[in-house]
């Protein structure tokens, strides 16, 4: 039995060379335009243009990323139309991989008791509202889009690894099935869009990342469909991404992120950090307790399944495979996001919807004794109200 920890993230940190990459981002009053114009103004051996490697604009956040000296920075630090320059940083997933456990995860979401270790149990859903109409972007290592679990509804969005469509990580893969596949998917008919930002290793940029977010926000303008953005991914707080997050909600976007598996308060990683995501941490459904590797915090807002979940094997057409991980967690949420979007819960009422809904103080009080300003919240998907109300509504029709 092989395992493997998903440590999600660690930024890497560069040791300083002639050229480093940044991430200069503009003040909301600016455009990209704007900049070019006044970098005009240099002879053109010292314009910053040609040093440009990518440009991101969502909503009132702009900026560019690329490869700059010392000197570059400097003057760029002058410069009245930047906002901020920050280091281009790296993100990363570690995996962790079993085989042969249940998908204990569904049958959670469904219930609000603790599941007992050696029972199944079924998983009981509303089939009307099963992520119809909605787009789920899993920002990742990229999905197998062509694996029969996906039935169809998974489509290559975008690549940025210059790697190509696929998924040979099989992070990426893993954490789609959790959202939308036939047997382990929590929205069983939304639509599956491969973002692909982290290369075969399970890392990417900064500027990737932005660039990214950028594709998805104008990717689900132009369907016309609801969308939800799945970020299994993270490292130290970077306020650049979390201001991107925020701008990109003003569309109509959501996130569902991953509290990150550090065990440190959440508050001090992105994009855990963003007020506007909806952070998730991991539980071990074995006893409903705070997984040891998940962060934790006021920054984490709900729980989900964490340790030994079960999903599509990127690998494996016909086989499963076992993650641990809040990487893991997160797209749990984002299915049951995609649920509700496609129930007709409006996106700016979406999380204070989803976070009434949870199953409440049921994680063990140990495990958040230590964690403190830790929420006691297990996503839920209300099944068993509903089912009460459709039957008290049948009996006042009789009456």
């Amino acid at each position: 039995m092989l395992i493997k920890l998903t440590l999600l993230f660690i930024a890497l940190v560069r040791a300083c060379t002639a050229d480093e990459p940044y991430f200069v981002s503009l003040k909301t009053t600016e455009s990209l335009d704007d900049f070019m114009e006044y970098d005009r103004r240099y002879p053109k051996h010292l314009q910053v243009r040609h040093l440009i490697s990518a440009s991101v604009s969502i909503g009132e956040f702009k900026g560019f990323a690329g490869n700059f000296s010392k000197e570059v920075i400097d003057r760029l630090k002058r410069c009245p139309l930047i906002q901020d320059i920050t280091e281009d940083l790296t993100f990363k997933n570690l995996d962790f991989e079993i085989q042969d456990d249940a998908p204990r995860h569904l049958a959670r979401i469904s219930r609000r008791k603790r599941l007992r270790p050696n029972k199944q149990y079924p998983y009981i859903y509303d089939s009307q509202f099963m992520g119809q109409g909605v787009n789920a972007y899993v920002i990742d290592s990229g999905v197998e889009v062509n694996h029969p679990e996906f039935e169809g509804r998974a489509s290559a969005g975008i690549d940025f690894t210059n790697e190509g469509s696929g998924d040979s990580n099989g992070h990426g893969t893993h954490v789609a099935g959790l959202i939308g596949s036939a047997t382990y998917g929590v929205a069983k008919n939304v639509n599956i869009v491969e973002v692909k930002a982290l290369n075969s290793k399970g890392a990417g940029s900064l500027s990737t990342i932005l660039s990214a977010i950028d594709f998805v926000v104008n990717h689900r303008i132009d369907s016309g469909m609801k969308g939800v953005a799945n970020l299994s991914l993270g490292a130290y707080k970077n306020h650049v991404l979390n201001k991107a997050i925020e701008h990109a909600t003003k569309t109509g976007l959501l996130f569902v992120v991953a509290a990150g598996n550090s065990n440190i308060n959440a508050c001090l990683t992105s994009p855990a950090s963003s007020k506007y995501a909806i952070t998730v941490g991991a539980i071990d459904d074995y006893n409903d307790s705070v997984a040891g590797f998940s962060n934790w915090g006021e920054c984490v807002d709900l729980f989900a399944s964490g340790a030994y979940v079960k999903s599509v094997n990127a690998r494996n057409p016909h086989g499963s495979s076992v993650l641990s991980g809040t990487s893991m967690a997160s797209p749990i949420v984002t299915g049951m996001v995609a649920n509700l979007l496609s129930e007709g819960v409006a996106p700016a009422q979406l999380k204070s919807t989803l976070l009434k809904m949870t199953a409440k103080n049921r994680i063990t009080k140990s495990s958040l004794f230590l964690r403190k300003h830790t929420p006691n919240r297990i996503v839920y998907n209300g099944v068993k109200e509903k089912a009460l109300l459709a039957e008290k509504l049948a009996i006042e029709e009789e009456e």
